[in-house]
């Protein structure tokens, strides 16, 4: 059994790691011989050891190209409207291509699609291909520029699409065959569940703040000077989820007038030691990250996976959006779950026998996949 994980990015962002850890997890749950090979934008920031090959999308080479290589090679393999010898080549071997989950088909404006244009579109299944493709939970759109017809097109090629949000799913329609189930990082919670961190109070650190350059324009700087506010009122440590090339973490907070080094999400939450009480985390995994790892956070969300993730949890109450986040609510939120947050643990707690549920129906989704392609 062959299959192919596609659209991967880089593991130096651990959120996008973490989805390309639980797309392996639910092939190897499927399929227990499976061999698995890897596309990704970044590849060597993955781990060899744990696919059969890892190549680019592009180059069809195993090593990251920069970004005038991208414009170059992703403008050829638009026009020729073809893959690297070597990804068709894995492509044509394997018995299932998985979508890797996330939320990188989207085209808001002109420079977001020219990106995906690039790198993201051309990954998407064409008519000569006979090997099955399914897309693991994620948010498509919102589209300009007609690119949204362009993208459910080409997806109405795969034998299934799963939205993480309702949004998703109703702005895709017909002919795409799209179903909703949860964020892959969620759907792998109820594997690694231990309960919520048990660190001493003595012990703890500062509540912990994860976020993210979200353009600009004046809601992006309501957005800034919210967030410096907010981090000054709970005494917040800067955190770092991602350090990749354009989505860096430490650069965004030296923009904001942060100097040294930061610590890192995954280090810090799984820790022993100055452990966070509470994360606020505007980006999603950041927040799902921290969960799992028994740390309960508030998320501030700049995209409507957010709303969908803290649905499927349980926990909306603590999902704002980013962009005009009611300062005085976050910042009661986060030193309410600091003094107690039992509340939001059973709250988590009652919904993991439907998410593990969830997660076996994508297992049965991955398995008759590939059973009927066989036929």
């Amino acid at each position: 059994m062959k299959a192919v994980i596609i659209h991967a990015y880089s593991s130096t962002n651990s959120g996008d790691g973490l989805l390309v850890t639980e797309a392996l997890n639910i092939l190897n749950t499927a399929f227990p011989d499976v061999a698995v090979s890897l596309v990704a934008l970044d590849p060597e920031s993955f781990h060899s050891r744990e696919f059969a090959s890892i190549l680019h999308p592009l180059s069809g080479g195993l090593h990251s190209i920069s970004k005038i290589e991208t414009v170059k090679l992703g403008l050829v393999r638009l026009v020729r409207r073809d893959r690297p010898q070597t990804i068709a080549q894995l492509v044509s071997e394997a018995d299932l291509i998985v979508g890797v989950g996330g939320g990188y088909l989207r085209a808001k404006g002109p420079i977001e699609g020219f990106k995906m244009g690039l790198t993201n579109f051309v990954q998407l299944p064409n008519h000569a291909e006979r090997t099955p493709f399914v897309y693991l939970p994620q948010s498509i759109g919102p589209f300009s520029f007609g690119i949204g017809r362009l993208t459910s097109r080409r997806l109405a090629r795969a034998a299934v699409v799963m939205g993480r949000d309702d949004r998703t799913i109703a702005q895709l329609g017909k002919p795409v065959d799209a179903t909703r189930l949860p964020d892959m990082a969620i759907l792998g919670l109820p594997g690694v569940w231990q309960g919520p961190s048990s660190v001493a109070p003595e012990k703890r650190g500062n509540v912990g703040v994860v976020a993210r350059e979200l353009g600009r324009g004046r809601r992006a700087a309501a957005y800034r000077r919210n967030l410096l506010e907010l981090q000054e009122k709970v005494d917040g440590e800067w955190l770092t989820q991602a350090s990749a090339r354009g989505n860096n973490d430490p650069d965004f907070y030296r923009s904001l007038g942060h100097e040294g080094a930061t610590r890192s999400l995954k280090d810090v939450v799984e820790g022993e030691s100055n452990v966070p009480p509470v994360i606020v985390s505007v980006r999603l995994h950041g927040a799902i990250q921290s969960i799992r790892a028994g740390v309960p956070s508030v998320h501030l969300s700049y995209e409507r996976k957010g709303w969908g993730a803290y649905e499927d949890l349980g926990i909306s109450a603590y999902v704002h959006n980013a962009f005009d986040f009611d300062l005085e609510l976050v910042v009661r939120q986060t030193r309410d779950l600091s003094e107690d947050a039992s509340g939001y643990w059973q709250a988590v707690e009652n919904a993991l026998p439907d998410i593990r549920a969830k997660r076996q129906r994508l297992v049965d989704v991955l398995r008759s996949t590939v059973a009927t392609s066989r036929i």
